[in-house]
């Protein structure tokens, strides 16, 4: 006991045949590293060419110890060998406390000093033997992961040492050698589960091994024909992963090359065990009841959680110094507009001149003008100087240099000056109705997009078009434009607020973005890195981005019939596309994120 006093946290896991497996030990290990005194593992002797003893050893810290065992009794605890291994490291640790990672599992660097500073804090309290983590389970790629009542939301990844406490079953989780549950305390910190993120064509070889643990199947089974690519089935609407990654993993996920046999998106073409009916409707009930505590019905919980303490410790670390702070940027959230309009625009004054008429009409007033400036002359600038102090914040104008369409650029420059946190996206040729912005901002909702539709006038009507037309409203009734639009036009131009509930909630219906008329959060358009700026020329950037956005999780909802605009008539020239273009941005993008957007990722070639 001495020698344990010594020293605060051991790591301990264990590994065999890690490297054809393809679990990610290495990462695994290093990710806590940082916090451990010591890192025992077990590394049992695998199949022929077997290198995971030499993986470990690589990392080349004096901190790791391993252990080699032989799994000679695998017939006989099949599932059991995983605590068996886990025990014989767990024995062999001499801290405090014990963190347990298996080898498929990593820890986000930004929880490491949390973890220390709770292992420290309640290193005297006796009453407690644990701490709990949450999980995410990551599925099929690094973006995507499940919450579904099959799969566990929280387990023991710390225990303390000499109180009995052992691994049981797989070695999931851990209890007192009686079989009593273990009192943890909840900490604010994930583990990153990465076991289901494989190349489809190398799933099978999990199977086996793990048929092999499980059921003993396979035991002297030769070569045999490698099966299909497995089917992770539809990814569309599973959570999107929004943070940074761990670290230790970003080579890794770089260097991932199956997304083409990937389903992004439509309905799953496989029927799958979490997505039985009984484990949605489970998943969906105590998601709505325990609001993503983690906390579930008839789970698996080898713990006794002590609410209490692990509140009053969440709400002491929030007044703790160096603890991040709520609120919003310097300055004070409430400095910050409610929105910012982004206005892109090639020349035409007499048009934008229009469009800042139409605004001064609108209810809601606390939004930023942000002129997005494909390349015009002098005559944009000197109007957005003259219009300096009509509304309540000054108009910022973004421009670059004229050198073709290049409005996927320009807008990206505009949303990073965003100060607002939603983004309203119009062109400098659409009239606004009175409510527009008012609209925008009613039914926003994080991890989603808005997109409306756009009354096309015609060019008799849009010469017209005079300021005083627009002060006085007379564009919203349909009588100023009825017969001199498009087809469309006439049923775009309706107003009728309660549209949204009707075509989102009941009909479900997918919708792509307009580039003139949508909206969303700042932080999901970063998300997915904006527009890819390799897109150049009118006519499919609004394409790729539904699809991006899509892909990441964040569907496009529809505010037709709410949020409405009319179209000043002016000559376009559409911009052909080869089809390998074509596909490759409109049909197949590579990822939801672009590597050539706001921030520069990659260079292309």
């Amino acid at each position: 006991m001495t020698a344990r006093s010594t020293m605060l946290i051991s790591g301990f896991s264990f590994a065999r045949n890690a490297d054809k497996l393809e679990y990610p030990v290495v990462e695994s290990i290093r990710s806590i590293l940082p916090v451990c005194d010591e890192f025992v593992i077990t590394v049992g002797r695998g199949d022929d060419g077997d290198t995971t003893r030499s993986l470990v050893a690589s990392i080349g810290d004096p901190k790791i110890r391993i252990l080699d065992t032989e799994w000679t009794a695998l017939e006989q605890l099949r599932s059991r060998i995983y605590s068996q291994q886990t025990n014989i490291a767990l024995g062999e640790c001499r801290g405090m406390w014990c963190f347990y990672l298996q080898a498929d599992e990593i820890v986000h660097e930004q929880y490491l000093a949390s973890i220390r500073e709770a292992c420290g804090y309640f290193a005297d309290r006796r009453e407690v033997d644990g701490f709990l983590f949450r999980y995410k389970h990551f599925w099929g790629d690094y973006d995507h992961y499940l919450v579904n009542h099959r799969w566990y939301p929280r387990e023991i990844r710390i225990v303390r040492n000499g109180r009995g406490i052992v691994s049981v079953g797989d070695a999931q989780s851990f209890r007192y050698g009686d079989g009593k549950k273990v009192p943890v305390v909840a900490l604010d910190a994930e583990i990153f589960h990465y076991g289901h993120v494989r190349d489809p064509h190398r799933v099978h070889i999990r199977k086996k091994a793990a048929a092999r643990i499980y059921r003993g199947d396979l035991l002297s089974g030769g070569p045999c024909a490698a099966p299909p690519p497995f089917d992770y089935g539809s990814l569309e609407k599973l959570p999107y992963y929004r943070g940074t990654y761990p670290a230790v993993m970003r080579e890794r996920i770089a260097a991932m090359d199956w997304r083409d046999l990937l389903q992004y998106r439509g309905k799953s073409r496989v029927a799958l065990r979490h997505d039985r009916l009984k484990y949605r409707f489970l998943t969906l009930v105590e998601q709505k009841i325990f609001r993503g505590s983690g906390r579930e019905f008839w789970g698996y919980k080898p713990y006794r959680v002590l609410r209490g303490l692990s509140r009053r410790y969440a709400r002491m670390r929030k007044g703790l110094p160096g603890a991040a702070a709520s609120g919003g940027s310097p300055g004070g959230a409430g400095t910050a507009p409610a929105a910012a309009l982004i206005i892109a625009v090639y020349d035409r004054p007499d048009f934008l001149e229009k469009v800042f008429c139409s605004l001064k009409n609108q209810t809601a007033t606390d939004f930023e003008i942000i002129i997005a400036d494909d390349g015009s002359g002098p005559s944009i600038a000197e109007l957005v100087e003259r219009y300096q102090g009509t509304f309540r914040r000054p108009v910022k104008h973004v421009r670059h240099d004229d050198d073709g369409f290049r409005k996927t650029i320009i807008v990206n420059r505009a949303v990073v000056a965003a100060e607002a946190p939603y983004c309203i996206f119009i062109d400098g040729d659409c009239l606004l109705h009175h409510r527009f912005i008012e609209f925008h901002l009613k039914r926003k909702r994080r991890g989603s997009v808005l997109s409306g539709r756009r009354v096309m006038m015609n060019a008799e009507v849009s010469v017209k078009v005079s300021l005083e037309d627009v002060a006085a409203r007379r564009i919203e009734k349909r009588g100023y434009w009825w017969g001199k639009c498009n087809k469309a036009g006439y049923r775009h131009g309706f107003f009728i607020p309660g549209m949204f509930h009707l075509k989102n909630i009941v009909k479900r219906k997918t919708h792509d973005i307009l580039g003139s008329n949508f909206s969303v959060y700042k932080d999901d358009f970063l998300l997915i890195n904006g527009y890819d700026e390799r897109i150049v020329g009118r006519g499919m950037e609004d394409d790729n981005l539904s699809i991006r956005f899509s892909m990441a999780g964040i569907p496009v909802k529809t505010v037709c019939h709410e949020a409405l605009q009319y179209h000043l008539y002016h000559t376009s020239v559409p911009m052909r596309f080869s089809d390998e273009f074509s596909n490759r941005f409109r049909n197949n993008p590579e990822a939801a994120r672009t590597p050539f957007g706001i921030v520069r990722e990659r260079r292309e070639g």
